[in-house]
């Protein structure tokens, strides 16, 4: 609930009246609770009905094998789901990004609202102004103000966390800024090697990592480069080009894996993950 397509009405509603943009706020923070409560269902109960237990009646599911696993938009929201429950500790975000009044003028997932603001509002200032405004909605469910909580002050200290960022260089549809200025505002160490640089991020952790480890790691598609403008936006493939991938899915399983969770690991040549993109929503098993 939040930013489905039956929510759609409220995104539009607010740009004549934020009212609906505080319900559709409202609607995500209850997502969270949702997750929540389905995954203390999941271990407490569901897990035990005959339908997924095998023949000796033993649950199939593990309750200890509780993962997250989010991209693009579950890659936003991601960190805060896992910052705040009790029952989940380990997560990788795909993908990912931040900063939703940035977001929605960077993004060529936003231009049908762009499109939108530009036939409503002509003067920029104003669009500015709407932008601005839908920010302090959307203020407490962007990641952005939950860095202290993802590793100096986590909400659950006694449950040590931990998460890893693949992001895709150039990211037209989750503009990879806002993935830097998260890894930059919650000192998230950039793995290395690594095949570009993070402006303002000092802190690196050399791959293969002890098991426990939080990092984002940057992965090289070769796409052209966005625009610095908030024009429509192109969808120059970034986006796509990496979760079909053998590279980014060992790496996944890596950090997953049951007894060394948190190790990240760089299964790419040379361990810089320069690749060949594709587009992974053609291919079988591609999202």
């Amino acid at each position: 609930a939040g930013l489905s397509t039956d929510d759609l009405p409220d995104l539009l509603e607010m740009l004549e009246d934020f009212d609906g943009l505080w319900r559709l706020s409202d609607k995500l923070a209850q997502g969270f609770a949702h997750q929540h409560v389905l995954l203390a269902a999941v271990e407490r109960a569901i897990r035990h009905l005959p339908a997924l237990s095998d023949a000796s009646g033993a649950p199939l599911l593990d309750a200890g094998r509780a993962r997250y696993l989010g991209v693009s938009l579950g890659a936003i929201y991601g960190p805060i789901l896992v910052a705040s429950s009790p029952d989940l500790d380990t997560g990788v975000m795909h993908v990912p990004s931040a900063m939703f009044a940035s977001l929605f003028q960077h993004s060529a997932e936003f231009k049908l609202l762009q499109q939108i603001v530009d036939g409503l509002h002509k003067d920029p200032r104003a669009q500015q102004g709407i932008y601005a405004l839908a920010q302090r909605a959307l203020d407490p469910i962007d990641p952005i103000n939950w860095t202290a909580r993802l590793i100096a002050e986590p909400l659950l200290p006694e449950r040590a966390k931990q998460m890893l960022w693949q992001v895709s260089w150039g990211d037209t549809n989750a503009p990879d800024f806002g993935a830097y200025a998260l890894q930059r505002s919650a000192a998230i160490p950039l793995v290395t090697p690594s095949t570009h640089p993070v402006f303002e991020v000092g802190a690196t952790l050399a791959a293969p990592s002890p098991a426990g480890s939080t990092g984002l790691v940057i992965f090289d598609a070769q796409k052209e480069a966005p625009a610095l403008t908030t024009a429509e936006v192109a969808d120059n493939g970034a986006h796509h080009a990496l979760r079909c991938l053998d590279e980014v899915r060992q790496q996944t399983a890596a950090f997953f894996a049951q007894g060394s969770e948190g190790t990240i690991v760089s299964p790419c040549p040379d361990a810089l993950c320069v690749v060949e993109g594709i587009d992974c929503r053609t291919t079988v098993g591609g999202l």
